[in-house]
């Protein structure tokens, strides 16, 4: 009885390693993300703050795959703008939390009961906090809240 029990845990266990795992390969992803875009963003700003030093006939070509194409200074720099605006919406979008389907606030941060298994002794419930992105919840590795992450094993 004591065996399958302890193998019930273990098996919980691992599903939650598992689940912390996927989350933080998925922050990592975000993490890069972002900072490729604020690169990009960076390099269309520098390259703009060049362009607009110059004289407004200076002959302008972009590249095109393998190509140049003759260009004025305004569509360079209007290319460039739209290039940094779209990098610094993405951002936005990566950085910011989603509401939940029950209308919480975007910033808002909530306790999910993630697991929660009755055994004939012991009952294991994990918690974590959590966010909704697409629908799903996000799993925070570190949260604020005090028993986010916290694997409780009570007797009933």
């Amino acid at each position: 009885m004591a065996a399958s029990v302890d193998l019930e845990l273990k098996k919980a266990f691992t599903e939650l390693q598992a689940k912390v795992i996927d989350t933080q390969q998925k922050v990592k992803l975000a993490d890069i993300q972002i900072e490729q875009l604020n690169r990009t963003k960076k390099h269309a700003h520098l390259t703009d703050t060049e362009i607009m030093t110059l004289v407004d006939e200076t002959n302008m070509y972009e590249g095109v795959g393998r190509m140049f194409i003759l260009q004025s200074k305004e569509v360079i720099h209007n290319q460039l703008l739209e290039k940094q605006k779209i990098a610094e919406e993405k951002i936005k979008e990566l950085e910011k939390p989603t509401p939940s389907p029950e209308h919480h606030s975007a910033d808002e941060i909530g306790v999910s009961l993630v697991c929660q298994k009755q055994l004939p002794s012991r009952r294991l419930a994990a918690f974590m906090a959590y966010r909704w992105v697409d629908d799903k919840p996000f799993i925070y590795l570190n949260p604020p809240h005090p028993i986010a992450g916290f694997i409780a094993l009570t007797t009933t």
